[in-house]
């Protein structure tokens, strides 16, 4: 009700809230138009995303408005830091950088 209020006053309104899915997150969750996951690669990130989608599935159910969006910030800073570390590798020495795929013992 007060965030309805507020939405008139507002273009934006964030709420962050703490990684956990207590009561305050939940009704942020429940009263929120977007919602943005920003998370890193590891396992237990992975589990509590599990979790969160699971919450968000249902309160979907409740507020059909919300939308999703899933960031992970920090693989993609991998990603393209890798591919160009690859690439000034090959032109300073001329050759590509071997890579494995093996798994480390």
């Amino acid at each position: 009700e007060v965030i309805s209020n507020m939405k008139r006053d507002y273009d934006y309104i964030i709420i962050d809230c703490m990684p956990s899915l207590g009561m305050m997150t939940i009704n942020a969750l429940a009263c929120a138009d977007s919602i943005i996951i920003p998370t890193q690669p590891s396992y237990l990130a992975a589990k509590g995303i599990n979790l969160l989608l699971e919450t968000v599935a249902k309160i979907k159910k409740i507020n059909t408005l919300v939308n999703l969006d899933y960031n992970d910030y920090r693989l993609r800073q991998r990603i393209i830091f890798s591919s160009q570390f690859m690439r000034y590798y090959e032109k300073v020495l001329g050759l590509p950088l071997p890579v494995s795929s093996k798994k480390k013992p």
